[in-house]
């Protein structure tokens, strides 16, 4: 399931789900779970702590008593993420700058110039390739079609700045990691009660052209590619971006809690987790 709102009041909650959960089971489905999208891409998750926190541009918001009431219908946690601030390093650390350097030098990778938005779309397939490769083995995943990423192009790749774009190549001009961050707009939908007229398009302008928060929105290496340093270059030109725009503060997005290699590439830097999400599972039989 996805997509679900209710009010504040069990009786409504529980003949919502008591309604989906039947005609479920009419089509002979032996289980239910979610909140999930209709891909990796869509937002996944339902909030369960840091309510207080401002929320990044692919997640959603719902209220404390949205987990409550789901377990209370019998509902349990299949899968958790956890949400991170980061505070932007003005110098890169060390260790981290001489991994990104014995990668490059050792696999031949280098940081593939991207300058205009036309320059996105041609690479904007691999793109999508290589997260169809290195997202498949996580939760709920499912591949995305040839349609799904021509649909996520034209909707995302239009409007994306070649700036916070990282595409990372092996010496044989492979794609093999990426990075994709995008200026938070939350303060700026949040002054005008997420209107864009009549003032609201000219402060998410002026944030967009000017930025003092970041948010991290995807960010993959190719399996073969793993454990050889090949993030600590994705990484090191984030730090460098971000203190050339003087953006202190990086919003990740929702990760696996279970997914240890992403959660471990943050070690460097001083961060707080602040928001935590879940899926939640139950049988139909």
């Amino acid at each position: 399931f996805g997509f679900v709102d209710f009010i504040e009041d069990f009786e409504v909650a529980s003949k919502l789900f008591e309604v989906a959960e039947n005609y479920l089971r009419e089509q002979g489905m032996e289980g239910i779970h979610g909140p999930l999208g209709f891909c990796d891409l869509d937002p996944e998750g339902m909030l369960t702590s840091g309510f207080e926190y401002t929320g990044t541009f692919t997640t959603l918001y719902n209220h404390p008593y949205y987990p409550e009431y789901v377990k209370r219908l019998g509902y349990v946690e299949d899968a958790e993420w956890i949400e991170y601030e980061l505070k932007v390093p003005e110098v890169i650390p060390e260790q981290l700058k001489s991994v990104a350097e014995y990668a490059k030098n050792r696999h031949g990778a280098f940081v593939m110039s991207l300058e205009s938005k036309s320059e996105i779309k041609q690479i904007a397939p691999k793109i999508f390739d290589l997260i169809n490769v290195c997202y498949k083995d996580l939760y709920s995943v499912v591949e995305l079609t040839e349609k799904q990423k021509e649909h996520y192009i034209n909707m995302y790749f239009n409007i994306l700045d070649p700036r916070y774009i990282r595409v990372i190549q092996n010496k044989e001009g492979e794609p093999i990691a990426f990075g994709l961050g995008f200026p938070s707009l939350a303060k700026a939908m949040q002054k005008h009660n997420g209107k864009l007229l009549p003032l609201g398009l000219l402060d998410i302008y002026k944030t967009l052209k000017k930025p003092t928060r970041l948010e991290l929105l995807l960010i993959a290496v190719r399996p073969d590619y793993k454990r050889k340093g090949i993030n600590a270059i994705l990484i090191c030109e984030m730090v460098e971006l971000c203190n050339k725009l003087n953006i202190r503060t990086v919003d990740l997005n929702p990760q696996l809690v279970m997914n240890f290699d992403v959660r471990g590439q943050w070690k460097h830097f001083e961060s707080v987790p602040n928001k935590t999400r879940a899926a939640f599972f139950k049988s139909l039989a």
